[in-house]
């Protein structure tokens, strides 16, 4: 989520945006790696594939852990996944 200027709410009052959204639908023949990969020089790094249907465009985007038992985590639930 990311924060934006709330509209005629007092000074400084932000509300929250849906910044990005991946949907990984795999029923299309994407593999998984489409929508995301593990980084090859680290493990706690992974790009993230988000689409933007209406313009027909998408860009990969970094997601990073600080903890590597985090990143060990988030990479067995995909795998599980598949």
């Amino acid at each position: 989520m990311s924060h934006v200027a709330k509209v005629g709410g007092p000074a400084g009052a932000t509300r929250a945006q849906l910044f990005a959204e991946s949907i990984m639908d795999l029923s299309g023949g994407q593999p998984l790696l489409y929508f995301c990969e593990g980084v090859v020089d680290s493990s706690r790094y992974f790009a993230i594939r988000i689409i933007d249907e209406k313009r027909d465009k998408s860009a990969l985007i970094g997601l990073g852990f600080r903890e590597r038992d985090d990143a060990s985590n988030f990479r067995m639930a995909l795998q599980d996944w598949e």
